[in-house]
């Protein structure tokens, strides 16, 4: 980057450049800005795909008649899924961030214009990411403060990028002292007469700080514990602080609590299975409405994630006549209202208890899983296996 002959390190760098001369700015630099132009509008680009996508797929599943409830899908799950909005993924907005960043920094001294491109495209995105998480993705995980406190660290170094490359680009001698060198021909560059020189001059100040930033960055690493012993940082202590929060229980939702006690209703009555605490069930079926609501799902369990949900095609005890929601594939028994009998009503609710069976086999003994074959009508077998094991069980105590 700075001599005629190439280094053991800059042997690697087959650029034409020696150094930020003019030409750079023109061939490269430009790209650059060309680059953070096109970025800065294509939030709209993402807002308007986002919107303009999932409505033209739900007019070919409607045919375009506007009937959100004439469908080609097969299941509820696929249904959803059409209706529902992507995921939100939160961890590529971040790298777009970074990526903003650091190159406003590198190459901001040198072109001053990255600044204001920089500021216009944070708007977008602030202006763009409203509106999509409000009415285009799914609600959005409801996460710890990590992946925000990572950006941010990562972003504390983007200064030393500006102090350092910006250095660099102030001190160039070709654009501020008109140095040059000779060429061979046309199509050559000009080699750089650009070194490291501790003279003053206009830079100086870029490279004072930036030398400063990375001592006093490398000490406070190195000495981190010595420099909190001796009170000169701040010591990385867990405060608690008091929430004044009512009891879990107090704060569970209704609809949160019969997640769990129908689910469990429904398990003991047709598979003779309890998964649950009866003290917990008990309790959370006496819940009432709360005055400070948990927000989010207080559940750890596979199933309280909508995806998972999704995937499994489940749709739990807990929402009303589920049986319409499910089709099972196999021919229903109605009577003349249309309305189905009990037989396929089982039928239809075992494909969805089915899931909940299989995630919770620890606590089904083995000489009953051994017993399970899935065909039709397997729930009424399961059930009869578990009353056996039950009257065997008494038996021997």
């Amino acid at each position: 980057m700075t001599e005629h002959e190439p280094s053991e390190i800059t042997q690697y760098f087959k650029g034409p450049f020696y150094d930020y001369m003019p030409r750079w700015y023109s061939e490269v630099g430009m790209k650059i800005v060309q680059t953070m132009m096109i970025n800065s509008i294509l939030p709209y680009v993402t807002l308007t795909v986002g919107f303009a996508i999932p409505a033209l797929k739900r007019a070919l599943d409607n045919k375009f008649s506007g009937d959100i409830y004439k469908t080609k899908k097969t299941s509820m799950a696929l249904y959803k899924a059409l209706y529902s909005g992507a995921n939100y993924v939160i961890h590529f907005k971040y790298s777009g961030l970074l990526n903003i960043t650091f190159i406003t920094m590198m190459y901001g001294v040198g072109m001053p214009i990255l600044f204001p491109l920089a500021a216009f495209n944070f708007f977008n995105q602030w202006l763009c990411e409203r509106i999509i998480v409000s009415y285009q993705v799914q609600q959005p995980p409801i996460m710890d403060d990590k992946l925000t406190v990572n950006c941010v660290e990562m972003m504390y170094f983007s200064p030393l990028f500006l102090l350092i490359n910006g250095y660099w680009m102030l001190s160039n001698p070709q654009i501020f002292n008109n140095e040059w060198d000779f060429i061979a021909d046309s199509e050559h560059t000009m080699k750089s007469t650009h070194f490291l020189k501790l003279t003053p001059g206009h830079a100086s100040p870029m490279l004072i700080m930036g030398g400063s930033a990375v001592f006093i960055i490398a000490f406070t690493k190195i000495f981190k514990e010595q420099l909190a012993g001796w009170g000169f940082a701040l010591q990385k202590k867990e405060i608690k602080v008091d929430e004044d929060l009512p009891n879990f229980f107090k704060t569970i939702r209704l609809n949160q609590a019969d997640e769990i006690v129908l689910e469990e209703e429904n398990m003991k009555k047709h598979y003779l299975l309890q998964i649950n605490d009866p003290d917990t069930v008990e309790q959370l079926d006496s819940t009432k409405m709360p005055k400070k609501a948990m927000m989010g799902t207080p559940w750890y369990t596979v199933l309280s994630n909508s995806q998972y949900q999704n995937h499994f095609n489940y749709i739990g005890a807990f929402i009303d006549e589920r049986e319409k929601l499910i089709e099972d594939g196999l021919a229903d028994d109605c009577d003349e209202h249309g309305n189905m009998n009990e037989r396929t009503k089982r039928n239809r609710c075992s494909q969805s208890d089915m899931v909940m069976v299989l995630l919770n086999l620890a606590v089904i003994p083995d000489s009953v899983v051994k017993k399970i074959d899935f065909e039709e009508n397997w729930q009424s077998r399961f059930k009869e296996n578990m009353k056996l094991y039950q009257d065997s069980w008494k038996g021997k105590f």
